[in-house]
Protein backbone atom coordinates (compact mmCIF):
# COMPACT_ATOMS: atom_id res chain seq x y z
CA UNK A 1 0.00 0.00 0.00
CA UNK A 2 1.20 3.48 -0.87
CA UNK A 3 0.99 6.15 1.83
CA UNK A 4 -0.43 9.56 0.90
CA UNK A 5 1.84 12.41 2.05
CA UNK A 6 3.61 9.92 4.30
CA UNK A 7 0.47 9.33 6.39
CA UNK A 8 0.25 5.63 7.32
CA UNK A 9 -3.50 5.92 7.93
CA UNK A 10 -4.31 7.31 4.45
CA UNK A 11 -3.19 4.94 1.73
CA UNK A 12 -3.83 3.86 -1.84
CA UNK A 13 -4.69 0.21 -2.42
CA UNK A 14 -5.82 -1.17 -5.78
CA UNK A 15 -5.96 2.43 -7.04
CA UNK A 16 -8.47 3.31 -4.33
CA UNK A 17 -7.99 5.68 -1.40
CA UNK A 18 -8.24 3.99 1.96
CA UNK A 19 -8.80 5.71 5.32
CA UNK A 20 -7.55 3.41 8.05
CA UNK A 21 -9.31 0.10 7.22
CA UNK A 22 -12.06 1.48 4.96
CA UNK A 23 -12.15 2.55 1.33
CA UNK A 24 -13.11 6.19 0.83
CA UNK A 25 -15.63 5.23 -1.87
CA UNK A 26 -17.51 3.02 0.59
CA UNK A 27 -17.55 5.77 3.21
CA UNK A 28 -18.93 8.29 0.70
CA UNK A 29 -21.67 5.89 -0.40
CA UNK A 30 -22.78 5.27 3.19
CA UNK A 31 -22.57 8.87 4.43
CA UNK A 32 -23.86 12.32 3.63
CA UNK A 33 -21.42 15.21 3.61
CA UNK A 34 -20.17 16.95 5.60
CA UNK A 35 -18.89 14.29 7.98
CA UNK A 36 -15.85 13.59 10.12
CA UNK A 37 -13.74 10.45 9.92
CA UNK A 38 -12.12 9.32 13.18
CA UNK A 39 -9.28 6.85 12.68
CA UNK A 40 -9.53 3.98 15.15
CA UNK A 41 -5.99 2.79 14.47
CA UNK A 42 -4.62 6.25 15.20
CA UNK A 43 -6.41 6.36 18.57
CA UNK A 44 -5.07 2.93 19.51
CA UNK A 45 -1.53 3.77 18.39
CA UNK A 46 -1.59 7.07 20.31
CA UNK A 47 -2.48 5.18 23.50
CA UNK A 48 0.23 2.59 22.85
CA UNK A 49 2.75 5.43 22.44
CA UNK A 50 1.72 7.03 25.74
CA UNK A 51 1.95 3.67 27.51
CA UNK A 52 5.38 2.93 26.04
CA UNK A 53 6.81 6.33 27.01
CA UNK A 54 5.42 6.36 30.55
CA UNK A 55 6.42 2.75 31.22
CA UNK A 56 9.99 3.71 30.32
CA UNK A 57 9.98 6.23 33.21
CA UNK A 58 7.47 5.05 35.83
CA UNK A 59 7.17 1.61 37.40
CA UNK A 60 3.51 2.18 38.19
CA UNK A 61 1.26 4.50 36.21
CA UNK A 62 -2.26 4.77 34.79
CA UNK A 63 -3.34 6.93 31.87
CA UNK A 64 -6.72 8.67 31.83
CA UNK A 65 -8.68 10.07 28.90
CA UNK A 66 -10.57 13.33 29.38
CA UNK A 67 -14.12 12.84 28.14
CA UNK A 68 -14.46 16.55 27.34
CA UNK A 69 -12.04 16.00 24.42
CA UNK A 70 -14.46 13.73 22.55
CA UNK A 71 -17.34 11.91 24.20
CA UNK A 72 -18.68 9.94 21.22
CA UNK A 73 -19.57 6.54 22.72
CA UNK A 74 -17.67 4.67 20.00
CA UNK A 75 -14.49 6.64 20.74
CA UNK A 76 -14.87 6.08 24.48
CA UNK A 77 -15.34 2.33 23.95
CA UNK A 78 -12.14 2.13 21.89
CA UNK A 79 -10.19 3.93 24.62
CA UNK A 80 -11.63 1.66 27.31
CA UNK A 81 -10.61 -1.42 25.33
CA UNK A 82 -6.99 -0.19 25.44
CA UNK A 83 -7.00 -0.26 29.26
CA UNK A 84 -6.98 3.53 29.66
CA UNK A 85 -8.99 5.21 32.39
CA UNK A 86 -11.64 7.94 32.14
CA UNK A 87 -11.58 11.48 33.52
CA UNK A 88 -15.07 12.99 33.83
CA UNK A 89 -16.33 16.33 35.13
CA UNK A 90 -20.11 15.95 35.09
CA UNK A 91 -22.93 13.49 35.73
CA UNK A 92 -23.61 12.85 31.99
CA UNK A 93 -19.92 12.08 31.42
CA UNK A 94 -19.84 9.74 34.42
CA UNK A 95 -22.93 7.91 33.17
CA UNK A 96 -21.36 7.60 29.72
CA UNK A 97 -18.11 6.22 31.17
CA UNK A 98 -20.02 3.55 33.08
CA UNK A 99 -22.22 2.81 30.05
CA UNK A 100 -19.21 2.33 27.75
CA UNK A 101 -17.66 -0.19 30.12
CA UNK A 102 -15.11 1.72 32.19
CA UNK A 103 -14.70 0.07 35.58
CA UNK A 104 -15.22 2.41 38.54
CA UNK A 105 -11.64 2.01 39.73
CA UNK A 106 -10.47 3.53 36.44
CA UNK A 107 -12.64 6.65 36.65
CA UNK A 108 -11.49 10.02 37.98
CA UNK A 109 -14.47 12.27 38.70
CA UNK A 110 -14.47 15.90 39.68
CA UNK A 111 -14.05 19.51 38.70
CA UNK A 112 -14.66 23.08 39.81
CA UNK A 113 -18.35 22.33 40.44
CA UNK A 114 -19.50 19.11 42.11
CA UNK A 115 -23.27 18.80 41.87
CA UNK A 116 -25.04 16.72 44.56
CA UNK A 117 -26.16 14.21 41.93
CA UNK A 118 -22.64 13.90 40.51
CA UNK A 119 -21.14 13.35 43.95
CA UNK A 120 -23.78 10.81 44.94
CA UNK A 121 -23.33 8.67 41.84
CA UNK A 122 -19.53 8.93 41.95
CA UNK A 123 -19.36 7.76 45.55
CA UNK A 124 -22.01 5.05 45.24
CA UNK A 125 -20.12 3.63 42.26
CA UNK A 126 -16.81 3.85 44.16
CA UNK A 127 -14.87 5.82 41.54
CA UNK A 128 -11.10 5.71 41.88
CA UNK A 129 -10.81 9.34 43.03
CA UNK A 130 -12.79 12.56 43.21
CA UNK A 131 -10.76 15.57 42.09
CA UNK A 132 -11.20 18.57 44.40
CA UNK A 133 -10.56 22.18 43.38
CA UNK A 134 -11.68 23.74 46.66
CA UNK A 135 -10.97 22.59 50.22
CA UNK A 136 -14.60 23.23 51.20
CA UNK A 137 -15.69 20.43 48.86
CA UNK A 138 -13.89 17.81 50.98
CA UNK A 139 -16.51 18.06 53.73
CA UNK A 140 -19.32 17.72 51.16
CA UNK A 141 -17.70 14.55 49.82
CA UNK A 142 -17.22 13.23 53.35
CA UNK A 143 -20.91 13.75 54.19
CA UNK A 144 -22.07 11.83 51.11
CA UNK A 145 -19.50 9.08 51.71
CA UNK A 146 -20.64 8.76 55.34
CA UNK A 147 -24.30 8.49 54.27
CA UNK A 148 -23.36 5.68 51.86
CA UNK A 149 -20.94 3.93 54.25
CA UNK A 150 -17.98 4.48 51.90
CA UNK A 151 -14.39 5.67 52.21
CA UNK A 152 -13.75 7.95 49.25
CA UNK A 153 -10.30 8.68 47.80
CA UNK A 154 -9.73 12.32 46.88
CA UNK A 155 -7.21 14.08 44.66
CA UNK A 156 -6.43 17.74 45.33
CA UNK A 157 -5.76 19.99 42.37
CA UNK A 158 -3.16 22.62 43.17
CA UNK A 159 -3.16 26.05 41.55
CA UNK A 160 -0.33 26.20 39.02
CA UNK A 161 -0.50 30.03 39.08
CA UNK A 162 -0.33 30.00 35.29
CA UNK A 163 -1.80 33.18 33.75
CA UNK A 164 -3.39 34.12 37.08
CA UNK A 165 -5.55 30.99 37.08
CA UNK A 166 -8.03 30.64 39.94
CA UNK A 167 -8.52 26.92 39.42
CA UNK A 168 -7.13 24.80 42.20
CA UNK A 169 -5.79 25.31 45.71
CA UNK A 170 -2.90 27.53 46.77
CA UNK A 171 -1.14 25.73 49.61
CA UNK A 172 0.12 28.47 51.87
CA UNK A 173 0.44 28.11 55.66
CA UNK A 174 -3.24 28.93 56.32
CA UNK A 175 -4.52 26.42 53.76
CA UNK A 176 -2.19 23.67 55.00
CA UNK A 177 -3.51 24.14 58.55
CA UNK A 178 -7.08 24.15 57.23
CA UNK A 179 -6.47 20.95 55.24
CA UNK A 180 -5.08 19.19 58.34
CA UNK A 181 -8.16 20.15 60.36
CA UNK A 182 -10.52 19.02 57.60
CA UNK A 183 -8.78 15.66 57.16
CA UNK A 184 -8.78 15.04 60.91
CA UNK A 185 -12.55 15.34 61.15
CA UNK A 186 -13.46 13.76 57.78
CA UNK A 187 -13.20 10.07 58.61
CA UNK A 188 -14.75 8.93 55.32
CA UNK A 189 -12.08 10.62 53.20
CA UNK A 190 -8.69 9.30 52.13
CA UNK A 191 -6.38 11.95 50.63
CA UNK A 192 -4.27 10.08 48.08
CA UNK A 193 -3.14 12.31 45.21
CA UNK A 194 -1.88 15.74 44.16
CA UNK A 195 -2.76 17.07 40.70
CA UNK A 196 -1.29 19.97 38.75
CA UNK A 197 -2.55 20.98 35.32
CA UNK A 198 -0.16 23.65 34.08
CA UNK A 199 -1.57 24.43 30.63
CA UNK A 200 -2.95 22.98 27.40
CA UNK A 201 -1.03 22.30 24.18
CA UNK A 202 2.31 22.40 26.00
CA UNK A 203 5.04 22.12 23.35
CA UNK A 204 8.04 23.19 25.43
CA UNK A 205 9.78 20.83 27.87
CA UNK A 206 10.23 23.79 30.24
CA UNK A 207 6.45 23.86 30.78
CA UNK A 208 6.43 20.20 31.79
CA UNK A 209 9.33 20.83 34.18
CA UNK A 210 7.45 23.73 35.79
CA UNK A 211 4.43 21.49 36.24
CA UNK A 212 6.49 18.74 37.91
CA UNK A 213 8.22 21.32 40.11
CA UNK A 214 4.85 22.72 41.22
CA UNK A 215 3.72 19.25 42.34
CA UNK A 216 7.08 18.41 43.94
CA UNK A 217 7.25 21.66 45.93
CA UNK A 218 3.68 21.31 47.20
CA UNK A 219 4.22 17.64 48.06
CA UNK A 220 7.27 18.61 50.14
CA UNK A 221 5.34 21.36 51.96
CA UNK A 222 2.50 19.00 52.85
CA UNK A 223 4.76 16.16 53.96
CA UNK A 224 6.70 18.53 56.23
CA UNK A 225 3.34 19.22 57.89
CA UNK A 226 2.69 15.50 58.35
CA UNK A 227 0.34 15.04 55.36
CA UNK A 228 1.43 12.04 53.29
CA UNK A 229 0.74 11.77 49.54
CA UNK A 230 0.73 8.41 47.75
CA UNK A 231 0.46 9.52 44.12
CA UNK A 232 0.89 12.45 41.75
CA UNK A 233 -1.25 13.35 38.74
CA UNK A 234 0.60 15.24 35.99
CA UNK A 235 -2.60 16.63 34.51
CA UNK A 236 -3.10 17.10 30.81
CA UNK A 237 -1.53 19.45 28.30
CA UNK A 238 0.11 17.13 25.79
CA UNK A 239 0.00 18.79 22.34
CA UNK A 240 -1.35 17.36 19.12
CA UNK A 241 0.85 14.80 17.40
CA UNK A 242 1.43 17.20 14.51
CA UNK A 243 2.99 19.66 16.97
CA UNK A 244 5.02 17.13 18.95
CA UNK A 245 5.55 13.89 17.00
CA UNK A 246 6.61 10.67 18.73
CA UNK A 247 10.21 11.02 17.54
Amino acid sequence: MKKISGNPYITVEQEKIKLDNFYLDEILKASKTPFMVILESRIRNNIKTFNKVFKSVFNNFQGFYSFKANFLPEVCSIINSENFGAEVISLPELELALHTGFSSNKILAGGPYLSPEFLEKSIKNEVREIVVYNLNDIEKINDVAFQNDKIQNVCLRINSNKYGSRLGINFEDDNISLLKKILQKCENISFTTLLSHFSTQMNDIKQFKKNVNAISNTKSLLEKSGIEIEKINLGEGFPEAAIMPEA
